[in-house]
């Protein structure tokens, strides 16, 4: 315990055995022990890089937060950047993905408003999941930061932060019209009503509906989200079925309707009615993602707990992957690792169904979801 607890962080790049460069993490006692390490395991031309990027751009800094949970790639590049090369860094951390590949997201993004056609539901979608993060990384500096902290605040419930990080990220997401003015909108709505100012909560995104160039559809959906914080189940739905009643064919309300009746009312023939409603051959990698998610939990609520387990724990690593850059992801992950308590438990793999518990009880509690809560231990009771 007192070796493991001396050990520190690097970042190395080495060659492999077939010549390819590596990028990695490993931890050692000590910068001589790391290369030994390596070298053990095959590796040569070894640049090894401490860990320790945040002391160098300092607590305060402007991109201090590019450096949390990014990949070692740009962790190194970030030990010598300037702020400037920080910014266009973190947007390789904020997406991702490939230049053809934003090339594309850029092109389906763009066709609706060349084309004069209304944004609908997906659109706003789109724009909350990878257009508003990148926005905002390249129309303020500052801003980048306050959105990524304003998702960790969320997850740690500290609710007073989040409403002053939104004064910060306000100029940035007001520049990219209704879409950010939305956006903004629901992350101080929640947080109204984690307070306790539901009236407040309320006013704001009604006045933020008022919005020229708001889809309706997309309003509702966000609205539930902000519903979903109360919670209330009921009214979530509710606003589900009105985006859906305006926008039949787009699918995230489906989405969102079918896990809300499988997960929160247990009504699994409404929810597989929901998915049915879907045309799967539009349907992209991300939201194929959620559809293995909402049928773990169908496979759950019909005792199929090994069908759900494989389902569930496959949607978790993918979830873990992507929390490394968006902290939002971490609060999804501790709802699957309550699915998956049940899920073992049901199964008869009691310790597996306690350790999935361990690991999310602190945030359930945390969050106030007595329903998980209560479904969790009566599962293990």
């Amino acid at each position: 315990m007192l070796t493991a607890m001396s050990e520190h962080s690097y970042l190395f790049r080495a060659s492999d055995a077939s010549g390819k460069r590596i990028t990695g993490q490993i931890m050692a006692l000590s910068a001589e022990n790391a290369v030994l390490r390596l070298q053990r395991e095959g590796f040569t031309e070894i640049e090894l890089h401490t860990d320790d990027v945040r002391s160098r751009a300092g607590e305060d800094s402007k991109h201090a937060v590019a450096v949390q949970q990014v990949r070692p790639a740009i962790r190194i590049r970030l030990q010598a950047a300037t702020p400037r090369q920080a910014r266009w860094l973190s947007i390789l951390n904020v997406d991702r993905k490939s230049a053809l590949g934003l090339a594309v997201l850029a092109f389906v993004f763009l066709l609706p408003r060349y084309n004069l056609t209304p944004f609908g539901a997906v659109d706003y979608g789109l724009m909350a999941g990878f257009v508003v993060p990148l926005l905002i990384v390249l129309l303020s500096r500052g801003a980048v930061g306050a959105y990524q902290q304003m998702q960790q605040a969320v997850i740690e419930a500290r609710y007073e932060d989040v409403l002053r990080l939104t004064d910060e990220a306000e100029p940035a997401l007001r520049k990219i019209g209704a879409p950010g003015i939305l956006d903004l909108a629901v992350w101080r709505a929640k947080s109204l009503v984690k307070l306790g100012r539901m009236d407040e909560a309320l006013a704001l995104m009604e006045e933020a509906r008022l919005t020229p160039g708001l889809s309706q559809a997309a309003f509702h959906l966000r609205l539930a989200e902000v519903y979903g914080n109360v919670p209330d189940f009921e009214r979530m739905r509710q606003c589900y079925e009105e985006a859906i009643r305006i926008e039949p064919n787009q699918p995230g309300a489906w989405m969102g309707l079918a896990e809300l009746l499988a997960k929160r009312f247990g009504a699994t023939a409404e929810a597989r009615a929901a998915l049915g409603q879907l045309n799967l051959a539009t349907l992209s990698a991300d939201t194929r993602q959620g559809l293995l998610y909402i049928e773990g939990i169908i496979a759950l609520n019909e005792r199929r707990f090994h069908e759900a387990r494989q389902k569930l724990e496959a949607i978790h690593a993918a979830m873990a992957q992507r929390a490394r850059a968006l902290p939002l992801a971490i609060g999804l992950q501790r709802q699957i690792e309550a699915l998956l308590a049940m899920a073992c438990a049901g199964a008869g793999d009691r310790a597996a169904a306690e350790q999935y518990f361990a690991a999310c009880r602190d945030f359930l509690r945390l969050h106030q979801d007595e329903d998980l809560l209560r479904r969790c231990q009566a599962a293990l009771d």
